[in-house]
């Protein structure tokens, strides 16, 4: 067996059988590759005979779970995130110092867990997800200085951001791509995914929490030497095939406008001759190879 994934429910009598039967089962499949785990409790042995390459884990969480992950150094893929409830995250202040990871290549992790762990390791994937310890999200200095790190900033080439509220307290595309060109990183990125919802640049919102328009990104950007791909995403796909369908005249009025603000070719062109494409929530604008 290369694959496995399994959930419980607290206080599940079921469950507590389940879990009793994968515990005895996982030191007889040393062959395991991928785990997911949906309760990290049943990482409490860091033993086990498998050396893993992907891992999944999602809270509730154990200081535990750090020694489970201390005896994998063959993980190149570690996605520790939330539950689908959105509540609690993993504590950035109980993970080692000397957790080291030597191959790990892709951390999809939140803002403040990325911080303490990602400076260590010379990743290339960077996802930083919804923080569910806080719901108005953290600050982006552990993030900036995290990415100021030599070993992080010379490795980095893709970074996806989440740019919600529960990533980061009040902030937009805009203003995480002024803290980003202020980093190391920013002269190594050659993708950058920023996720936001288009439905945020109503003008029906109150103006301390409108975004700034995306017209103010090609200039910030023009630091970046490597960057070769730009793309903002909703957050939700169904809002953008909402605002196009037939049905959807208001929508899709704002997410032209916000679409057109972002410029045309000849302003991403004279900013960041560099890029080969930038897609702004689905709308695709293709520039001239560098």
């Amino acid at each position: 067996m290369s694959d496995l994934q399994w959930s419980w429910k607290k206080d599940s009598s079921e469950a507590t059988e389940f879990i009793t039967l994968v515990r005895t089962t996982l030191p007889l499949l040393p062959n395991l590759k991928d785990l997911g785990v949906f309760g990290a409790a049943l990482t409490e042995d860091p033993s086990f005979p498998f050396t893993l390459d992907s891992l999944v884990l999602t809270t509730p969480s154990s200081n535990s779970a750090w020694d489970f992950l201390r005896a994998q150094k063959s993980l190149t893929y570690l996605d520790l995130r939330q539950n689908t409830r959105g509540i609690g995250c993993f504590s950035p202040e109980t993970i080692p110092n000397t957790l080291l990871l030597p191959k790990l290549t892709t951390l999809k992790a939140c803002p403040e867990v990325f911080a303490a762990l990602a400076p260590r390791h010379a990743i290339t994937y960077i996802h930083l997800q919804e923080c569910g310890r806080n719901r108005y999200g953290r600050s982006v200095d552990g993030v900036v200085t995290a990415l100021n790190h030599d070993q992080l900033s010379r490795s980095l080439r893709t970074l996806r951001v989440e740019v919600v509220y529960r990533t980061f307290q009040s902030m937009c595309c805009v203003d995480f791509v002024q803290y980003l060109a202020s980093t190391k990183a920013s002269t190594t990125l050659v993708k950058l995914v920023l996720v936001k919802s288009f439905l945020d640049y109503s003008p029906h919102l109150p103006d301390a929490r409108s975004p700034k328009p995306l017209s103010l990104l090609p200039k910030l950007l023009h630091g970046f030497s490597n960057l070769r791909h730009l793309i903002v995403e909703d957050t939700r796909r169904e809002h953008v095939a909402i605002a196009r369908s037939p049905s959807g005249d208001g929508l899709r009025e704002l997410l032209d406008s916000i679409i057109e603000q972002a410029g045309g070719p000849e302003l991403w062109a004279a900013y960041c001759p560099g890029l080969v494409e930038v897609e702004i929530y689905g709308s695709r604008l293709l520039l001239s190879p560098p």
